[in-house]
């Protein structure tokens, strides 16, 4: 038989020779015996697509197959020998939708084995490979088996490339190390994937979505209707077996992946988040998808979101946990994210203030009226998919008199969560704390300013999004992050002074700050300046108010080791119009398992004199 074209051939020649026959030469097969066959099979770039018609969730197949191959034997128990040569051959797991490429590879054909010991594997950027150990086993083309490793050579190999429309459960790129082993046969497969994160990979997880479930060919759906079951050999019902796909995925997640937790994702509303954790995947033949692990992040950012219209971002404190316990569905986090704002807190402790039985009242009152640092945290637990939300404030640059009014507002405040809420919506929102519900024209000037805010907010935030992705481009991938932050403020806010009940304090300020990563974000450069426009309360704040800089530099690989020095401008609280602070510091951390682990760490330390 003969196939034939311009760019391929395939000739199969075969004899049989029927029982009742001697043994016998006939063309190019010799020693013929009765009831057996021999066969010849040469291809020259053969077409590989043909796979697909044997394969499941294989697509974009192309390329050619060299083949030399003998049979011979009985029917009942037939041998081969050969060998076969893959030529520029590609394709796509669907299940991964990553493309895989093969070029000039040998197979080894024998009674026993299809072997591709040591044959080379290509990711989709024909950069990286892996290296294949094994193959499929059989006897005598019966009883078929996978026996198969593949193993990647560095850290960089594309594995996963998925969207949301290819899977709403998690989708995104995968990228790093993995071995990678098949065993089973093709009824019941297992396959194991053990693997570690690299650069460039990034994991989304929507946590608001809903979809119907969709019928996938690897997975056998159970039925609980007696008609699902046979009858055994004592007329008793058992159930039919199980075939179908098993999947074991263990990954390590190291801090060169990203993270993120998409809560609504044309608001913007994304936790994004960097760290490291053991994370484990189980998909049975059942069809029951299992997640088990935990992750804790080294750091990342929640973007607030309000309407589609407030967007606030909150830097999420390194230390966060998420934990799987089974269900991929009923994750538990604890998550803290920090935003910071400068702003006076005079309304903040207006009846504190009121209430006051200090000689020093007027100093105390200027204090108050001055823009200050109020650190706002926002804390999320439970739930990963209903989370409970709560807040606090921290003031860390007030003096110890100021301080000690902010502190009883703040137990009045934890005891009364939704007053708590209005004051950090009044921050986040408006850029100011909020003023006592009965100060009408108060809030009527806060109304006005909220506006304005809201508008520039728009704008300058958009201009923000613009700039960085121009930088980015611009610097062609030489630095591992970078991001421009530009920010408008006004506060417009009637003070309830009783020795002037007309004063209003009025105020507008503009910050530009830069954030360059570099080294995978071990370098950090952040600059920035502040500018005052237009108070006509106090003039000497307008124009150039300062700059700040902050240099942080992760000294080890393991980002153990950490040095932050920083330089910024504040407001002054002893009177002045403002001050610079100066900062150095060096931080260490090491993470345990358990208090027996750190103990013997410690002893280890103290044994090598460290």
């Amino acid at each position: 038989m003969f196939l034939n074209d311009d760019n391929h051939r395939l000739r199969v020649a075969a004899a049989w020779l029927p029982e009742e026959n001697k043994m016998q030469d006939y063309g190019e097969f010799t020693k013929l015996k009765p009831g057996e066959f021999q066969a010849h099979v040469d291809a020259a770039n053969f077409p590989m697509h043909i796979l697909e018609q044997f394969v499941p969730d294989l697509s974009k197949t192309a390329g050619g197959l060299d083949l030399d191959v003998t049979l011979n034997g009985p029917f009942t128990k037939v041998e081969m020998q050969g060998e076969a040569h893959v030529n520029d051959v590609q394709f796509q797991i669907d299940y991964l939708k990553s493309m895989f490429y093969i070029h000039n590879q040998k197979v080894v054909l024998n009674s026993t084995q299809i072997w591709a010991e040591g044959d080379t594997i290509w990711d989709g950027s024909n950069a990286s490979a892996a290296i294949i150990h094994g193959g499929l086993r059989h006897q005598n083309f019966l009883d078929w088996g996978l026996d198969c490793t593949i193993e990647t050579l560095g850290n960089d190999f594309l594995i996963l490339n998925t969207t949301k429309r290819d899977n709403e459960l998690y989708y995104g790129q995968g990228i790093g190390r993995f071995t990678a082993e098949f065993t089973g046969d093709f009824s019941k497969t297992n396959i194991k994937i053990d693997g570690v994160t690299g650069k460039e990979t990034r994991l989304y997880i929507p946590l608001l979505s809903s979809t119907d479930a969709k019928e996938v060919n690897f997975i056998t759906y159970r039925n609980t209707d007696s008609t699902s079951m046979a009858l055994d050999g004592q007329g008793r019902f058992r159930r039919s077996e199980l075939t179908g796909l098993n999947i074991e995925m263990n990954l390590s997640v190291t801090d060169d992946a990203e993270v993120q937790l998409i809560f609504d994702e044309q608001a913007g509303d994304i936790v994004k988040g960097r760290g490291e954790g053991n994370i484990s995947l189980i998909i049975n033949r059942e069809g029951e998808f299992k997640m088990y692990g935990n992750y804790i992040i080294k750091r990342g950012e929640y973007l607030f979101t309000l309407l589609n219209v407030v967007n606030k971002p909150f830097t999420v404190a390194e230390g966060g946990t998420i934990n799987w316990y089974g269900d991929p569905y009923g994750a538990q986090i604890q998550l803290d994210a920090t935003y910071d704002e400068t702003t006076p807190i005079y309304n903040f402790i207006s009846d504190e203030l009121t209430l006051a039985n200090d000689p020093n009242v007027t100093n105390l009152l200027n204090e108050a009226k001055k823009s200050t640092r109020v650190n706002v945290t926002m804390h999320l637990t439970g739930d990963l998919f209903k989370p409970d939300i709560s807040f606090d404030l921290d003031f860390p640059n007030l003096s110890s008199r100021v301080k000690s009014l902010t502190d009883n507002k703040l137990r009045l405040l934890r005891q009364d969560q939704n007053e708590m809420n209005r004051q950090v919506f009044g921050l986040v929102v408006v850029g100011s704390f909020l003023p006592s519900s009965t100060n009408n024209s108060s809030l009527l000037l806060q109304a006005q300013s909220s506006g304005i805010n809201t508008l520039t907010q728009v704008f300058t935030s958009q201009l923000s999004n613009y700039l960085s992705t121009l930088a980015y481009e611009w610097f062609d991938g030489k630095v591992s992050s970078i991001d421009f932050d530009i920010a408008y403020n006004e506060y417009n806010t009637a003070l309830n002074d009783p020795s002037n009940p007309n004063l209003t304090q009025i105020g507008r300020e503009l910050q530009v700050r830069l954030t360059s990563g570099f080294a995978n974000d071990r370098v950090t450069v952040q600059v920035g300046s502040q500018f005052g426009l237009g108070r006509p309360t106090n003039p000497s704040q307008n124009g150039f108010l300062g700059e700040d800089i902050t240099v942080e530099i992760q000294i080890t690989q393991n980002r153990q080791w950490r040095v932050k020095v920083y330089q910024r401008a504040e407001p002054d609280i002893g009177g002045g119009s403002r001050r610079r602070r100066y900062g150095f510091g060096l931080s260490f951390r090491k993470e345990y398992d358990t208090f027996d682990d750190m103990i013997k760490g410690l002893t280890t330390w103290k044994k090598k004199g460290i």
